[in-house]
């Protein structure tokens, strides 16, 4: 009889191990993620099935990015010696000035006057002005707006007058610019009889600049006016007269403010996951060169101080299980300014670099620990001099952001590094087969070690069976490293090949397999010899898969 193809085995197997020494996860994935248009169905013939069948299923020339590729890990690579780092990176702040810099409404700015004595004869007239000076409310203790550039606003005005009189009213607004005029708005009161006279006008402030007056006795002062001009005619004279102009500025935006804006707060907080150490079970690994890089980005023109009040690793298998990387002792800086733009330079950013490394941190024990996060809570502080002093200014665009990367050169030992991890896993076979045969033969370039085993469990996580019996687990054997300081693998002589067959399946295991829905994979592993190495971009495995299945004739 023929076996169709769709009835061959077949594995269906999601896995994001990233860490790059744990490769042999991703190999494994790889080899058992196989559907079955992955086999070299050429190389099966049209004439009868035979009772034992055997065929290569995979050959593959894998490199580190081939095996993790899926794994969204930045991988940096020199240019010039091809070593390989793990960066990971998190975005722990970033807020527009737009977001958090508001100006408030200007609520009831009143040009009044409750006493205006008038004699005005018919076809006469005279005048009368009041000023009405204003501080701006703001929305932060201490602020200071010395000239706000408005994107979007108005200029509201309710006017009403009880003088028995026609009159023409000019408002104005001097603080208020366009074009290089101050803002000002002339309208007719007439009077027809009744009292009071009134009318309701609304200004587009776009495009207009407010000056605010800030000399000495004087803060976030404007000045609104009114001019009235009263016409003379038959009517009597009911002085004193009331005369009331209540001005609101509503709904302002701004596209720019020069001013001193006060002390704001930023709490960054955030936690950091490190895929790379995520199924670590016990053991730690031992890198040697790894920074900490917290990056900024200021093109908001007022400094800002950051205070670390927690920046730890944890780890939930590996003791101390928490270590401080802030910790004072080793020379971290702490509290940090970052620097910004000044007035000379508005528009621009200020990017800021802060490395923390073994001189200034505890960033290489805290890594070494095989830390599961990196929690992070910083309290950052606008104008921490608070010294009014010192020129701000915002564009709505400008931005504060806080960037962290964690930077792992792939240099250094793993001895005794155990992790595990569970799959999903269909095991799907022919219920002809009675034997089931794998051979696999690595050629390893990578200097690592890895033993395996790996569990079938059913949809309950009960364990089935194992892959390997027997004590040997072994399946990649480390290519030989060179000295210092290139720790580079030795390919002369050839690096050698290396084949191992896990214990076959027999007709009465493939039919308990049948239930398996998990696969539980432990891997300890360790750098050859234990020693120091150095991974790069060119290193690769050779893979070579086969498969024996043998078939129960069924008439």
């Amino acid at each position: 009889m023929k076996i169709h193809p769709s009835d061959w085995p077949k594995a269906h197997i999601t896995h994001d191990q990233l860490f790059p020494f744990l490769f042999i996860l991703s190999l494994f994935t790889l080899l058992s993620s196989c559907s079955k248009d992955d086999f070299d169905f050429d190389k099966m013939t049209d004439p009868d099935w035979s009772p034992t069948w055997s065929a290569p299923l995979i050959h593959s020339n894998l490199t580190l990015h081939d095996i993790l590729k899926k794994g969204g890990t930045l991988f940096i690579e020199d240019p010039v010696t091809h070593q390989l780092t793990l960066e990971y990176g998190n975005s722990l702040f970033s807020q527009s000035a737009e977001q958090y810099l508001q100006v408030p409404d200007q609520k009831d700015m009143k040009i009044e006057s409750a006493a205006i004595n008038i004699v005005v004869g018919p076809g006469d007239s005279t005048y009368f002005d009041i000023e009405a000076p204003y501080s701006f409310s703001t929305s932060q203790e201490g602020q200071v707006f010395d000239s706000i550039f408005v994107k979007t606003g108005a200029f509201d005005m309710d006017i009403s007058s009880q003088i028995n009189h026609s009159i023409k009213v000019i408002i104005r607004l001097p603080n208020a610019v366009k074009n290089g005029k101050g803002l000002e708005i002339t309208t007719n009161l007439p009077y027809a009889g009744t009292l009071p006279v009134q009318k309701t006008i609304s200004i587009d402030l776009s495009g207009y600049t407010i000056r605010l007056n800030n000399t000495p006795g004087h803060v976030n002062e404007i000045i609104p006016s009114a001019h009235m001009i009263i016409y003379g005619d038959d009517n009597p004279n009911n002085s004193p007269y009331t005369f009331t102009a209540i001005c609101d500025l509503i709904n302002l935006k701004f596209s720019k403010i020069i001013g001193y804006f006060g002390q704001y707060n930023y709490p960054l907080e955030d936690t950091l996951y490190l895929n790379l150490f995520k199924n670590n079970m016990s053991g730690n690994i031992h890198l040697e060169e790894i920074d900490l890089f917290l990056k900024t980005t200021n093109s908001i023109g007022m400094p800002i101080q950051l205070t670390f009040n927690d920046l730890i690793a944890h780890s939930d298998k590996n003791p101390p299980y928490t270590v401080n990387i802030a910790d004072p002792s080793t020379g971290f800086p702490n509290p940090i300014t970052i620097p910004s733009p000044d007035l000379a330079h508005m528009g621009t950013s200020v990017d800021t670099t802060f490395q923390f490394g073994e001189n200034n941190s505890n960033i290489i024990p805290a890594i070494n620990l095989s830390p599961t996060y990196i929690y992070f809570n910083i309290n950052g502080m606008s104008n921490p001099a608070n010294n009014p002093a010192f020129k701000n200014f915002v564009y709505d665009t400008s931005r504060f952001s806080v960037d962290f990367d964690v930077v792992l050169p792939l240099f250094g030992a793993i001895s005794g590094f155990y992790v595990e991890d569970t799959v999903d896993f269909d095991f799907d076979i022919p219920n002809q087969a009675s034997m089931v045969d794998f051979k696999v033969r690595t050629e390893n370039h990578f200097p690592l070690n890895a033993e395996i085993q790996i569990y079938f469990a059913d949809k309950d996580y009960n364990i089935l069976d194992s892959l390997f019996s027997s004590s040997n687990h072994q399946i990649l054997v480390a290519a030989p490293v060179g000295p210092a300081p290139d720790y580079r693998v030795i390919e002369n002589p050839p690096i050698k090949s290396y084949t191992f067959s896990p214990d076959p399946f027999y007709k009465e295991d493939l039919e308990r397999l049948k239930q398996t829905r998990f696969l539980m994979i432990q891997a300890k592993l360790s750098t050859y010899a234990q020693d120091l190495v150095k991974i790069y971009a060119d290193y690769k495995l050779d893979v070579k898969l086969a498969a024996k299945i043998t078939i129960t004739s069924q008439n």
